[in-house]
């Protein structure tokens, strides 16, 4: 039988982090879950749980506390971690100067600062046993300037080129990362701004 394996995924109560979790669990991926909203996060585990029969620990952390955060990397470090997916995030939907500079800051933290703390502290581990994966959620949005989420699109920036530069260093290590970078995606996440989601997939009828 094969080894069992672990992997950790932020953000994973809705959309692409959920999509992830069942894809891992899938293959047979004992999972360590993050999110904020414990109702969904408690139904996800639940289902996977019955659905794939792997363990699934919850953990509720707001990434923007860095207290949170280095327990979380603590917790991680005392176990073997051989996938990562950094996929928590969230937008907005104002001007830079309309947004209150805290706002600002917790998005640069959750959608960078995080998912580079966790990579430094995992790396080590996955390169010692020469395999791992790391899989950095960014977004097409990072390819270019976004007028109302421009830090939005810089921090996708700053993950895929981080992500990139990491794949070249760590060639030939066994360990993998990789950015993916989605288009619009119909999720939650949108309809957390108050915005539908489906119309960007309507077409017009002439």
């Amino acid at each position: 039988m094969a080894e069992k394996k672990t992997g950790v995924i932020t953000g994973a109560t809705s959309g692409i982090g959920a999509a992830f979790a069942k894809a891992f669990a899938a293959r047979n991926y004992d999972l360590i879950l993050t999110g904020r909203r414990e109702s969904k996060l408690n139904e996800l585990a639940q289902d996977i749980q019955n659905q794939f029969q792997v363990s699934v620990e919850k953990q509720l952390i707001e990434l923007a506390e860095s207290e949170q955060v280095e327990q979380f990397i603590s917790i991680l470090q005392r176990q073997q971690i051989d996938l990562l997916i950094n996929n928590a995030g969230f937008g907005m939907r104002s001007t830079f100067l309309e947004t209150n500079y805290e706002t600002l800051e917790q998005m640069v933290t959750v959608h960078s600062t995080v998912p580079m703390q966790l990579m430094h502290a995992l790396l080590p581990g996955m390169k010692e046993r020469r395999s791992g994966i790391i899989i950095n959620v960014a977004s097409i949005a990072g390819f270019f300037p976004l007028p109302q989420s421009g830090v939005y699109s810089a921090t996708k920036s700053f993950l895929t080129l981080l992500s990139e530069s990491l794949h070249v260093e760590l060639e030939g290590t066994g360990v993998q990362v990789q950015a993916l970078c989605p288009g619009m995606t119909i999720t939650d996440f949108h309809s957390r701004l108050g915005k539908d989601p489906e119309r960007f997939y309507k077409k017009e009828v002439r």
